[in-house]
């Protein structure tokens, strides 16, 4: 998942054009006309847009995400006043949306290799220009596998002295989900987090299910797994792998205050910072819920708890329109 969109602006800082450069980034302009009906705008606003779109579609919410901003201009002072702009732009999108992601800077001067190389593969220049970092580090990695890491991991492993090519995070989801047992359920979805400046290198993998969420980490270079829990379906004890671990008998229920910590714990929130709370304890497929929901800094959170466990069985955070 790496959207990568291009901005071409004329002097007075107005939008030229805007192009999705990957799949990903047309998903992220779909509802801006792919980039069409950005043109013509001021590039603070076009930002603006594009911000928050990668926000509201999932890229910016873990603490590893980073959005790199790579100004390309022939007058090297404009391109960092430019940048200095954009920059600032970002962290207010960022801060408004209480997003944990960093936001990466770069000056490029105009290189057609560099450009050939970024069209060959489908991302922005300033992306090739982070692989080449990488490259210069350590030659023996090739360009087109380094190109489909995520930014965060280009920068991560550039500070780590890229000592071999990581095994990716869709890779490392895998093998959390081999590990736990849940590669036959479609239910099961994986938040990655990558770590490769840290020793081990590795991967965090989250595996979110409808019994609760579980950690793993995994191996950056081997895709070996040394943390988390092995067999998830029969550690539960469920039945067979399309059946939801229900409630006990017995009545057991962790209360509403328990509950909204628990949601108010996972968003990383105080309870002076949340309002608008609403808790309500509901059956979901013969299981007991609380579906607890609240807002705060222009966002709004959902869950469903196990009532029983205090297991997070789903959650979800949007912006408050």
């Amino acid at each position: 998942m790496n959207p990568s969109i291009e901005l071409k602006v004329n002097r007075s800082e107005k939008v030229l054009a805007c192009t999705p450069l990957n799949e990903d980034a047309k998903a992220i302009l779909a509802d801006m006309g792919n980039g069409a009906d950005l043109k013509g705008a001021k590039l603070d606003v076009a930002v603006n847009a594009i911000v928050g779109s990668l926000v509201r579609n999932g890229y910016l919410n873990s603490i590893s995400s980073a959005i790199m901003i790579s100004v390309e201009d022939k007058d090297t002072a404009r391109a960092e006043k430019l940048q200095r702009e954009l920059t600032s732009t970002v962290d207010g999108v960022l801060q408004t949306s209480e997003s944990r992601a960093s936001v990466l800077t770069q000056t490029l001067t105009q290189d057609a290799g560099l450009t050939q190389q970024a069209r060959e593969n489908s991302i922005s220049t300033g992306k090739a220009a982070l692989v080449n970092r990488v490259l210069a580090i350590n030659p023996s990695l090739k360009f087109d596998a380094l190109a489909k890491l995520s930014v965060e991991e280009l920068k991560d492993l550039a500070e780590a002295g890229a000592p071999a090519m990581p095994i990716g995070k869709d890779a490392a989801a895998y093998a959390a989900e081999q590990y736990a047992g849940t590669t036959a359920l479609d239910s099961v979805t994986a938040e990655v987090d990558s770590e490769l400046d840290e020793s081990p290198a590795h991967y965090e993998v989250e595996l979110h299910t409808a019994w609760g969420e579980f950690e793993y980490l995994v191996d950056a270079y081997t895709g070996k797994v040394f943390s988390g829990q092995k067999d998830l379906l029969a550690a539960v004890s469920t039945p067979n792998a399309t059946t939801k671990p229900t409630a006990p008998s017995d009545g057991a229920d962790i209360g509403h205050a328990k509950a909204k910590s628990i949601a108010l714990n996972h968003a990383g929130l105080s309870e002076n910072q949340a309002y608008d709370m609403d808790i309500e304890l509901d059956d979901e497929d013969g299981t007991l819920v609380y579906e607890v929901e609240f807002k705060s800094g222009g966002m709004e959170y959902s869950y469903e708890i196990n009532a029983a466990t205090g297991a997070i069985l789903k959650h979800e955070t949007e912006l408050d329109d």
